[in-house]
């Protein structure tokens, strides 16, 4: 029974399905590409018939049947023909072709995809395309974003396909460019400077070393850097240094610096370049470097009688001071016989040391012809008989002359200046010396960085008409001429002097002035170290007058004068008083009488405690434009020699020179040279030396 509802089940079932009719099996790929299969079965028995009788059994084996198998076309896409890995150095032209083709014979075009940083593609038409690709040293594009990949597409307008080239730059160090000046030359006994600059491609630190050096020289490896060596008289003679500029990534460069040094005179006497308008009186300093012990000198000096007349001769706080006899005798056809010699006899008499600094000055009034503007004198050593050493003679301490082979004279000049500006006209107004010149002026002072005096007003300014523009004496000197008070400016018999202290109570900081004659004016300059406020408050010997202060960063200035043109006699008690939580230090001061001529101080800081060290401090502001202040200590007497050198060792400005005593001292730097000429931006050395004892700092001025 079992196996008769079995047979009966097949049956049905092989009748169900040869009664089916062909089916077609769809498989689609992502592409849409279709599969087609058609299949056809049937299940007969052995005869033909299905015959069942009962109790019968019969056996029923499938059978198939050949059908029919049918495939669609099946679209695959297009194929890039392989490509392997690039590599290239930074600073180099990747450049290759990229090809593809579709097997069914199809157009393919071809895209970038994903590239490296600035890298191109094109798409040539014709299943090719370029790939091009300039390395560059720096930025996300360089080894430093190393490796990269880059990405092409193919498409056959169905199907798009991708292919990946990866791609890896390799780092190349590009060495530093050493632009420091590759000779030198200097005087044995001079201190050797030389400024160490070089830039990197790469824009890598760089640091300097040296070989070669001689014994005593130091170097600063940093960028700026610099050589420094204090020879000896006995090192003369031809050097050579071996530079080596190294960066980050070891690259180096090297330059080789020849040193001359030549031959140092005992004795170098020299007078100033000087410029003036007509009709003022100029001051040419003589000024003497000597190497050995002088014990005097005789100097004969020429000048020009059609535009200067001499008016004195003087040796006021130089150091000549206490020699005797000093005389200056004008033995006609324009020339200056001074004698001086030291007299042991007199307390303090005593030869010169070596040193630098004024022995004697030379003071001239210009011609009042006006159309002398423009003209130049020169003011130089007269040699009358070159065989005999009569003229300008070095005597030595024992009596004996030096040979003229080891004196060294370079002669100086007065140029009369021309004047073409509009005195007076500070805010460019065309309306000089008026109260409106006035506000600009004293905002100048104050806030020097809103209100500069530059061009055409800086020539301006000069209302006082002394041949130094931008001073205080010249914003006196202009309010006076707008109260109508001017009288004829006068020299005054004496010389006008000044002592300042910078006061140290439980109050805060007083300052302190007393002067010989009435103060018209003053700007004092403050470094406050600390964001704390500051209060500057008058005191009653400022009764008559105006007090103004203003802060810039870490600077304070304080301007004292009076718009009513007066004046007041500073006794020594105290002008104003500073109170705050930070440090103040005194950085400048500049007094001035009712003229607009300034009057020489000394200060006494904190209670006047002298310096226990011979100090050089950093200038104020660092970088500056148009000014800056140094300051220095002396913790003994001693002469002093203050300088300015440019970035190839050559001295442009003489800041101090002279016998100071001990104390703190501030001096202020206009950034011009000797000869007022305005200094170009860059990196300046400036050297302070008192004796065998010498320090030396870096400053920046920017314009």
């Amino acid at each position: 029974m079992i196996l008769q509802r079995f047979i009966i089940c097949s049956l049905m079932l092989a009748l169900i399905v040869a009664a089916m009719p062909s089916r077609t099996l769809c498989q689609s790929d992502p592409y849409g590409i279709i599969d087609t299969v058609t299949v056809e079965d049937r299940i007969v028995s052995p005869d033909g018939k299905f015959l069942l009788g009962s109790n019968e059994s019969i056996s029923i084996l499938p059978v198939s049947v050949a059908g029919n198998l049918l495939v669609g076309a099946n679209n695959a896409g297009p194929e890039f023909e392989p490509m392997s890995a690039k590599l290239v150095n930074e600073g180099e032209t990747l450049s290759f072709g990229v090809t593809a083709r579709d097997p069914a014979g199809s157009a393919v075009r071809l895209y970038g995809g994903k590239l490296p940083p600035s890298a191109k593609f094109k798409d040539n038409g014709d299943g090719t395309g370029t790939f091009s690709w300039t390395i560059p040293y720096l930025g996300p594009g360089s080894a430093s974003g190393s490796p990269f990949v880059a990405s092409f597409v193919a498409t056959d307008g169905s199907i798009a396909v991708q292919m990946d080239v990866p791609i890896e730059v390799i780092n190349i160090n590009r060495p530093p460019q050493i632009s420091t000046s590759g000779s030198v030359t200097a005087f044995s006994g001079d201190s050797v400077f030389i400024p160490l600059i070089a830039s990197d491609p790469d824009l890598e630190s760089i640091t300097f070393s040296a070989t070669n050096l001689p014994i005593g020289a130091q170097i600063h490896s940093g960028n700026p850097g610099y050589i420094i060596w204090g020879s000896s008289i006995a090192d003369s003679g031809n050097y050579g240094f071996d530079i080596m500029a190294l960066d980050e990534s070891g690259g180096t460069a090297h330059e080789r610096v020849a040193v001359q040094l030549l031959p140092t005179l005992s004795i170098e006497l020299s007078l100033s370049d000087e410029q003036a308008f007509s009709n003022e009186v100029v001051t040419i300093p003589v000024n003497l470097r000597n190497r050995v012990d002088v014990a005097g000198f005789d100097l004969l000096i020429q000048y020009d009688l059609t535009l200067l007349t001499p008016l004195s001769f003087t040796r006021d706080s130089i150091r000549t001071k206490y020699w005797y006899p000093f005389t200056a005798q004008d033995v006609g056809d324009g020339r200056l016989f001074i004698k001086c010699h030291a007299e042991p006899a007199i307390a303090g008499s005593e030869p010169l040391s070596p040193g630098d600094g004024a022995v004697a000055y030379l003071r001239f009034a210009t011609s009042p012809n006006p159309n002398y503007a423009g003209q130049y004198s020169r003011v130089e050593f007269k040699i009358l008989d070159s065989l005999a050493n009569t003229e300008n003679v070095i005597f030595q301490p024992d009596g004996t002359t030096l040979p003229r082979s080891q004196v060294s004279l370079a002669s100086g000049s007065v140029l009369i200046k021309k004047y073409d500006a509009l005195v007076g006209d500070l805010n460019l107004n065309l309306v000089p010396m008026e109260i409106g010149d006035a506000v600009y002026f004293t905002n100048y002072f104050l806030n020097p960085t809103n209100y500069p005096l530059t061009g055409v007003r800086w020539v301006n300014s000069d209302v006082n008409q002394d041949g130094a523009p931008g001073t205080v004496g010249d914003l006196v000197y202009l309010l006076r001429i707008i109260v109508g008070d001017v009288p004829k400016i006068n020299t005054f018999a004496g010389t006008a002097g000044a002592e300042s202290e910078l006061e140290i109570t439980a109050d805060g900081l007083v300052y302190k002035l007393k002067s010989n004659r009435e103060v018209a004016g003053a700007l004092m300059t403050f470094r406050i170290d600390g964001d704390d406020p500051v209060n500057c408050a008058a005191l009653p010997m400022l009764a008559d007058m105006e007090l103004r202060s203003a802060r810039d960063g870490n600077l304070l200035r304080v301007l004292i004068l009076s718009s009513n043109g007066n004046t007041f006699a500073a006794n020594g008690d105290g002008l104003f008083r500073l109170t705050t939580n930070s440090s103040a230090e005194l950085m400048s001061q500049e007094i001035v009488d009712a003229n607009g001529t300034p009057i020489a101080l000394t200060s006494v800081v904190s209670g006047g405690a002298l310096p226990e060290e011979f100090a050089l401090e950093q200038n104020c502001p660092n970088p500056f434009n148009p000014e800056t202040v140094i300051l220095y200590s002396l913790e003994k007497v001693g002469v002093v020699s203050l300088e300015v050198y440019n970035c190839l060792g050559q001295r442009v400005r003489i800041l101090s020179a002279g016998n100071q005593a001990a104390g703190k001292y501030s001096v202020r730097f206009d950034g011009t040279d000797d000869s007022g000429a305005r200094l170009a931006s860059g990196v300046y050395l400036y050297r302070l030396r008192v004796g065998d004892q010498q320090l030396t700092r870096k400053m920046v001025l920017l314009k």
